[in-house]
C-alpha cells in the first residue's frame, strides 16, 4: 500500500522533532556517561591525581566497605532517602485527603500551606536556632532540665532526623 504524501510528511517532521533533542543527547552521553566511566576505571587505581597511577584491582572496594564510617554512611543515606520520600509523598498525599474532606478548606488549605511558603533556608535557620545551646535547650535548663541543655544537633543519630524533619 502506498503512502499518501501527506503521511510522508508527517513523518518527515517526526524524524526531524528527534533533531532538537540531538544535542541534548550527545551532551549528556559524551560528559555523562564518558565520566561515569572513567570514574569507574580509576576506582581500581591508588592515584592522588598528579603522580603515576598504581593499579590496585578490589583492593579500593575491599578497603571501602571494611571502613566503618563508609557502613554508617550508607545506613544515613538509605534512613535519609526512605524518610524523605515518605515525607514528601505519603504526608503530602494524607494531608490533601483530609483538607478535600473537611469542612474548614480554607482554613486547613492556608494552614498547610503556610510551611511551603517559607523557603528551605529560612526553616533550617529556625531549626538550627532553635536546637541549639542558645535555644529550646536552654530553655529546657532554666525549668530545671540540665540534661538537656546540649546542642541536639551534634548529637549523630538526632541529627539526621532533625534534618528530615526539617
Amino acid at each position: 500500500m502506498a503512502k499518501t504524501a501527506a503521511v510522508k510528511k508527517k513523518e518527515k517532521k517526526y524524524w526531524r522533532d528527534y533533531l532538537y533533542i540531538l544535542p541534548a543527547v550527545l551532551f549528556i552521553g559524551i560528559f555523562f556517561i564518558t565520566s561515569i566511566f572513567y570514574t569507574l576505571h580509576l576506582s581500581f587505581f591508588e592515584w592522588d591525581g598528579f603522580s603515576e597511577k598504581i593499579f590496585v584491582g578490589l583492593e579500593n572496594y575491599i578497603n571501602l566497605f571494611q571502613d566503618k564510617n563508609f557502613l554508617i554512611s550508607v545506613m544515613n543515606t538509605l534512613i535519609w532517602v526512605v524518610c524523605s520520600m515518605v515525607t514528601s509523598v505519603i504526608v503530602p498525599l494524607i494531608i490533601a485527603i483530609m483538607v478535600t474532606r473537611s469542612s474548614a478548606l480554607k482554613l486547613f488549605k492556608n494552614v498547610f500551606y503556610f510551611p511551603t511558603a517559607i523557603s528551605a533556608t529560612v526553616g533550617g535557620a529556625i531549626m538550627a536556632t532553635l536546637l541549639s545551646t542558645y535555644g529550646l535547650p536552654q530553655i529546657f535548663a532554666w525549668f530545671g532540665h540540665p540534661e538537656l541543655a546540649r546542642d541536639w544537633l551534634a548529637i549523630p543519630y538526632l541529627n539526621t532526623f532533625i534534618m528530615i524533619l526539617t
